[in-house]
């Protein structure tokens, strides 16, 4: 084989492809099996693990504090976000570690094999956990569902906790007020013992109160839309119309022409260099050339963006019909307002009629009523706060809990098995093909011809040196 020809090129078909398969099948029958056998043999010794879960859902009933949604864009899966991440915290998960030894649950091993999933379209939250121990995983989930109930309710009881002592401090206010107010009607009446309101200005009295009141709920209304929209203004001058969707790069012809004339110079300086120094005048022009050709690449981009596609943003159109929703809910309370408040000033005018004495006493006793009634309202809001602390809300509802899981999720014998003869199939078929291209020897009679360029008359067959010659006739 050493007088093969250097440039001969032997090409091969699919027939002799197979035909080498064929050659090398028991060794990539053997490579394959011992392949699926360290594969059975590796799974086999790999540790069973199982996998325990949990559902919850979290409510969106209003508790005994009357919740109002001071804004109406509230978003229920912003919360379901923000409790999924509530439930992966440092702090959460090392409450939870400490319930276990810290060689079999530590932090970081919760940090990665918790898995928390939001289920689409619903207020559903899947967490679930693998474990060696099919007893330490259901109790991984349960523990962290008992600290994040304990923690959600805490913060909740911190929250009722500063709403009753506000409500406390304006309860002591309106008190006062309220004996202030009762006292003036009493002292009045004393002066004036013989005042009594008629029915026309008891009613009209009464008009004027129910149009404040509705006024008073109008205002509040308005107030919120405002803050609301500025919450939106903010929303939108920090979102985007338009945004990038695909942009379309192609070479820079500035950037190309550049590299070009710094090939050619290189070619120059190469050529010249053999001739001159490199203090002569030409090689000098062409260095400080080329240095200023290299500037000029460094500061140009190699691409250059020739188109680009920008599609509307759908978080800045949802903000913008929040936001035209928003303007027109409010114009409307605005006029709601201007009418409430010309019906005010009409009966007010009609208040002008009555007598100086029965209209001081109306306006002392419309001004108790309120007082009265913002009393009993404070009232009612701060003993339902009292029962919510102490009843230790939480909006975390257990759907499913978790249970000890009876089978194993893994390791997975079956595919491991398959992923293992199939690798050791490709490794078999590969070798197998390396040795035959590695193997220099002559394999048919047709490379003798086709290398030597001469005919072969006939064949001679071999002969043992060793035989004694009675096979010669052979």
């Amino acid at each position: 084989m050493d007088n093969i020809p250097h440039n001969y090129e032997y090409e091969i078909d699919l027939t002799e492809y197979l035909g080498i398969l064929n050659k090398r099948k028991w060794l990539i029958l053997a490579i394959t099996i011992l392949a699926g056998v360290m594969g059975y043999i590796l799974t086999s010794y790999k540790p069973a693990v199982f996998q325990s879960d949990a559902l919850l859902m979290i409510d969106e009933t209003p508790t005994t504090l009357n919740q109002i949604e001071l804004s109406p864009f509230n978003n229920n899966n912003r919360d379901l976000i923000t409790y999924s991440k509530l439930l992966k915290t440092r702090k959460l998960l090392k409450k939870v570690s400490q319930h276990f030894d810290e060689n079999k649950v530590s932090v970081k091993y919760l940090i990665t094999n918790l898995n928390i999933e939001i289920i689409p379209d619903t207020r559903l939250i899947k967490i679930s956990i693998k474990h060696t121990d099919p007893v330490i995983a259901r109790q991984i989930i349960s523990y962290l569902i008992e600290e994040f109930i304990i923690n959600n309710r805490n913060l909740k009881k911190s929250a009722t906790v500063n709403a009753r002592n506000y409500v406390a401090r304006q309860l002591e206010k309106v008190s006062r007020d309220l004996k202030n107010i009762e006292a003036e009607v009493r002292h009045y009446k004393e002066e004036n013992k013989s005042l009594v309101l008629s029915n026309f200005t008891q009613k009209i009295m009464q008009s004027m109160l129910d149009l404040e009141e509705n006024l008073a709920e109008v205002e509040i209304n308005i107030k919120t839309h405002r803050a609301a929209l500025n919450h939106l203004y903010n929303k939108l001058q920090s979102s985007r119309e338009l945004i990038l969707s695909s942009k379309t790069l192609s070479k820079n012809p500035a950037y190309t022409e550049l590299k070009n004339r710094l090939t050619e110079l290189e070619i120059e300086l190469d050529s010249l260099t053999t001739v001159y120094t490199d203090k002569h005048p030409e090689i000098i022009k062409l260095k400080a050339e080329k240095k200023s050709i290299l500037n000029e690449i460094s500061n140009t981009l190699g691409e250059v963006i020739t188109s680009t596609i920008y599609t509307t943003n759908p978080v800045y159109n949802n903000l913008k019909q929040e936001l035209v929703k928003l303007e027109t809910e409010l114009t409307s309370l605005k006029a709601q307002k201007e009418s409430l408040n010309i019906q005010f000033q009409k009966i007010k005018a009609k208040t002008e009629q009555l007598p100086k004495k029965e209209l001081e006493y109306s306006r002392l006793l419309r001004k108790l009523e309120v007082s009265e009634k913002l009393y009993t309202m404070l009232l009612t809001r701060y003993q339902e706060l009292k029962i919510t602390e102490a009843m230790k809300v939480s909006d975390i509802i257990t759907v499913d809990p978790p249970v000890v899981p009876e089978s194993p999720v893994g390791p997975n014998m079956k595919l491991n098995l398959a992923i293992a003869i199939i690798m050791g199939l490709f490794v078999g078929v590969f070798i197998a093909f390396i040795l035959e291209f590695i193997n220099n020897t002559i394999q048919r009679v047709e490379e003798i011809e086709e290398i030597t360029d001469v005919p072969i008359i006939g064949y001679i067959p071999y002969i043992d040196k060793k035989n004694d010659g009675r096979d010669h006739n052979n």
